[in-house]
């Protein structure tokens, strides 16, 4: 929210979107961008397991 300067309800919008665009599921968008922010490179998906 803070990178694109929008309220929630956009942001949630935003990853809504890129997720029907590439069709993953919402929270596989939200992961990478996660990561992407936090520079981690994804090792906590495999503590989680794949869902």
């Amino acid at each position: 929210m803070a990178i694109r300067r929008v309220d929630e309800d956009e942001a949630f919008s935003l990853l809504v979107i890129q997720s029907q665009r590439e069709n993953v599921k919402l929270r596989q968008v939200a992961e990478r961008f996660i990561d992407g922010v936090t520079g981690r490179d994804g090792a906590g998906l495999a503590e989680r397991g794949s869902r």
